[in-house]
């Protein structure tokens, strides 16, 4: 991200600094970033610099309100105040944050060792078994099978945060 965007994006983490995290905070930003990478109109109508700030808030409380925590909807309102250099940048923005949620959550549990074990040691499998790192790579395998296969190798092995991570 360039400019603009990462001031923005700078403002969304402070958001995300000031609530408390919670488990599933991490997945509903991972959503919401999904939900704007496959809808072009909404992801436009939100980071467009003609709308004013309220508009654009406003957009975000009338469509999120009810469907999404209050941590969520603040960190989506901090964000959308922002300027975006492209509309891509601000899914790219938020699934940073899922991310940063993720691990935030996982510190606070003190699981960050844990998770940081976990993916070091999916990360060594990964690597010394050929045929599961051509699958996992493969782009014309759609990624719910590659995803399928993930669950699969950790259900039951690995942290929630973690299977969330990969």
């Amino acid at each position: 991200m360039r400019g603009a965007s990462n001031e923005s994006l700078a403002r969304a983490e402070e958001a995300l600094a000031g609530v408390t995290v919670t488990e599933e905070l991490g997945t509903e930003l991972f959503s919401i970033a999904r939900l704007l990478d496959s809808n072009g109109a909404l992801r436009r109508a939100l980071t467009d610099p003609a709308r004013s700030t309220a508009s654009r808030t406003g957009l975000v409380q009338q469509l999120f309100s009810g469907k999404v925590s209050s941590q969520a909807q603040e960190i989506l309102t901090a964000a959308v105040s922002g300027r975006w250099v492209s509309s891509r940048d601000l899914g790219d923005a938020l699934e940073q944050l899922s991310v940063e949620a993720d691990v935030a959550h996982a510190d606070g549990r003190r699981k960050l060792d844990e998770i940081e074990d976990e993916l070091f040691r999916l990360d060594r499998v990964v690597a010394a078994e050929r045929a599961l790192s051509d699958k996992l790579s493969d782009r014309t395998i759609p990624v719910g099978l590659r995803q399928e296969l993930i669950h699969g190798l950790l259900q039951g092995k690995a942290d929630a945060v973690t299977m969330r991570l990969v």
